[in-house]
């Protein structure tokens, strides 16, 4: 959407699929047993475009 605006927007890529699948090896994770304590850090990535 970012993309189609005029000027293009800067915007920032949350990673979202990798958040979702990181979120999703926790909970199976410790749905077995196996909880992972503490905090899980997934980087996001600035995309510079026109504005």
């Amino acid at each position: 959407m970012a993309e189609a605006a005029r000027p293009p927007l800067t915007t920032v890529d949350l990673a979202l699929e990798e958040i979702g699948r990181r979120s999703a090896e926790l909970l199976l994770a410790a749905i077995g047993g196996d909880p992972a304590p503490g905090t899980h850090a997934v980087p996001a990535h600035l995309v510079v475009r026109e504005s």
